[in-house]
Order: C-alpha cells, then sequence, then structure tokens
C-alpha cells in the first residue's frame, strides 16, 4: 500500500492555526465549541432552535451553563471538576456517552486512558448518577437501559453547499477512517481484516482508493501493510472545531467503520451514522457490504 506523503507534526499544528483563524470568522458559535460531545448533544440543540450565543458560557472543559437553564456537562470529568459544577448550585443535565466500566477493563486503550476510565467510573460516575439535581441521559439505547435514563440522539447540522464537498468520480475511490484513538482495535480490523478483502474487490476492477484516517499520533504508520491498490494518507487528529469543518469539504465517497464485538461498542451511539447521512454518503460496518458496493461502483 503506498503511502501518501502528509503533513509533518509542525506543519500539521500551523496549518491547524491558520485554519482556526478562518474559521472563526462569521461564525458567533465559534469559541463555544469543546468536544463533539458538547456540541453534537447540547450546542448544535441551541444553535438549532435560534438561541443566542449570548446566553451560553463555556465553563470547565466538558460544561456550559445556559442562562436562566442550567448546566449541561459530559464525558469523564474529573471530581473537582464536579465540585466545581455544583458549587454553581443550578440545575443540572448530563449525558452519559460511553460504558465507562467496560472502557477501564478494555486492553486496546493506552493505559492511562484505561486508569481515567476507573477513576471516573468507581468515584465521579456513581456520584452524579446518584444526585437528585442531576437529570440523566443516555447517547445510545443500550446506555439507557443500563441506567435507567432518557436516550437522545446527537444533532448534525447541516454544513452551506459551500462548505460540503461533493466526492468526485474517477477511478481513486476515497474512503475515510473517522473514528478517533478510542477506537484503535477496531483500526486494527480494519488493517487486517477488511483492506485485503477491499483490495482485491479494487484490483478486480481495476480502481485504486486512498484510506484515509487521523490516528497518525497513535498507529505505527511504517509498519501498516503495503498494498497494490490502496494506499494510505495519515494525518493528525484535527481540533473538533477544526474537523467539523474540513471533513465536510474533505469529498470522501464512504466511511469504514467496523466495530467489534464488546461491550464498549455495544453501548456506541449512532452519532457517526448521523453524520455519514449529513454528508450524503454511505457508512459501512461489515466488509463484504464494502466489496459488493465497489462492484457497483
Amino acid at each position: 500500500m503506498r503511502t501518501q506523503n502528509t503533513y509533518s507534526r509542525r506543519a500539521h499544528r500551523v496549518s491547524v492555526f491558520c485554519k482556526g483563524v478562518v474559521h472563526r470568522l462569521g461564525d458567533p458559535y465559534y469559541t463555544l465549541h469543546q468536544s463533539p460531545t458538547q456540541t453534537l448533544y447540547w450546542l448544535n440543540r441551541w444553535i438549532q432552535a435560534g438561541i443566542s450565543p449570548n446566553q451560553i458560557a463555556r465553563i470547565e472543559n466538558c460544561a456550559y451553563l445556559k442562562k436562566n437553564d442550567g448546566v449541561y456537562f459530559s464525558r469523564a470529568i474529573s471530581s473537582n471538576e464536579y465540585q466545581s459544577l455544583r458549587r454553581l448550585k443550578m440545575p443540572m443535565h448530563y449525558l452519559i456517552d460511553d460504558d465507562y466500566e467496560a472502557m477501564a477493563k478494555d486492553e486496546a486503550l493506552p493505559e492511562k486512558y484505561r486508569q481515567k476510565m476507573e477513576r471516573f467510573s468507581r468515584g465521579v460516575l456513581p456520584a452524579i448518577c446518584s444526585a437528585k439535581d442531576v437529570r440523566l441521559y443516555a447517547a445510545s439505547t443500550a446506555l439507557a437501559a443500563l441506567h435507567g435514563c432518557e436516550q437522545i440522539d446527537p444533532i448534525w447540522l447541516s454544513p452551506s453547499n459551500k462548505g460540503l464537498a461533493r466526492p468526485e468520480s474517477g477511478k481513486t475511490i476515497r474512503l475515510a477512517f473517522l473514528s478517533t484513538a478510542s477506537h484503535l482495535k477496531d483500526f486494527s480490523i480494519l488493517v487486517d481484516q477488511w483492506l485485503p478483502m477491499i483490495n482485491e474487490a479494487l484490483r478486480r476492477v481495476g480502481k485504486q482508493a486512498r484510506v484515509t484516517h487521523y490516528l497518525k499520533s497513535h498507529v505505527g504508520v511504517e509498519q501498516l501493510p503495503e498494498f497494490s491498490n490502496t494506499r494510505w494518507e495519515h494525518r493528525f487528529a484535527l481540533p473538533w472545531n477544526i474537523y467539523r469543518r474540513d471533513v465536510p469539504r474533505a469529498g470522501y465517497h464512504a466511511i469504514l467503520y467496523p466495530l467489534e464485538d464488546t461491550p464498549v461498542n455495544a453501548a456506541r451511539s449512532n452519532s457517526k451514522m448521523k453524520e455519514a447521512g449529513l454528508l450524503g454518503i454511505p457508512v459501512f460496518q461489515d466488509a463484504a457490504t464494502v466489496v459488493q458496493w465497489i462492484d457497483r461502483t
């Protein structure tokens, strides 16, 4: 598999800085975006409802204070962060978006990350769930059943026509693995099981593919296998405020989304499906379906 030249880390940082300067122009909500979870489950709802950015404030790393309403937060926050939010003495709304106990046991994840999940799942999360002034929400039906709370869907807001690139037709098919470092085991499935099948399908129909991922800091790119009809595009992870604007402009033909049968993946939300729907492209969860699609493309 041939590898396309990609940015060095320094060039990546310069590019991100420059894009950030451009993107914030004309976007009154730009500085309010914190993380995908905070945007997709809280902020986008308010943008969609026409709530003024003056009514919303960023507090802590993963929390909003909505004027005359309350605190909206998510993710595996620290005990100190949680206590800081409680001192505001406002109604609280918490989104559970992962099976944190299962993540603490997932050996495919970095050890420090697992330790953080264990501290959160054993200490902070039970405190949040037992607090009478915290309303709980879940990002998937599995998590809603586990915690006995309401399930809500993420909201992906459509970019302007100017910001959405349609895939170009031709012999090169652009495929993207858009998952984060919490999906490293799934990335291994892509490399070891999916790509040999995909490459054979491409060879059979006489086409080429480029597979883009954003895990350059987390995988040994020099150890990735080579194939005849596919090449890698290695990219560093993008800050969320850049990702949500750049990916719609990338012109991908499809998203590759392998999911190993694990408790962590069983609790995943449908966010990737929603994202693919926004982009107007298919998202594949098994290699055989990708092969069929290549045969028809």
